[in-house]
């Protein structure tokens, strides 16, 4: 009985050194988590640099400090149409052109 209990053992052993010599080997994991982790830091950095900079642009405007807060507020709590909004309605006329 123990030798029986002994060669499942061996054999299960063998079975997990084949499986985990596989994952490590297998390098196309490796890349769809890279590229994974590349797309995530992208859609997470890419709108924070852009909020900044749009944080700065409202801050050197010539708006009044209410005016300069509403922005700022529309900006940062309304994702893609709040910067929009701004770029295309709350810029002054004499900085575009």
């Amino acid at each position: 009985m123990a030798r029986a209990r002994r060669g499942q053992v061996e054999e299960f052993a063998k079975e997990a050194w084949r499986v985990s010599t596989y994952s490590r080997s297998n390098s196309s994991n490796d890349l769809g988590c890279l590229l994974t982790t590349l797309i995530v830091a992208v859609c997470l950095f890419v709108p924070l640099v852009g909020h900044i900079f749009l944080t700065v642009m409202i801050i050197g405007d010539d708006l009044s400090t209410t005016e300069k807060l509403l922005w700022l507020l529309l900006v940062w709590l309304v994702p893609v149409a709040g910067p929009l909004l701004y770029l295309l309605l709350g810029q002054r006329r004499n900085r575009l052109l």
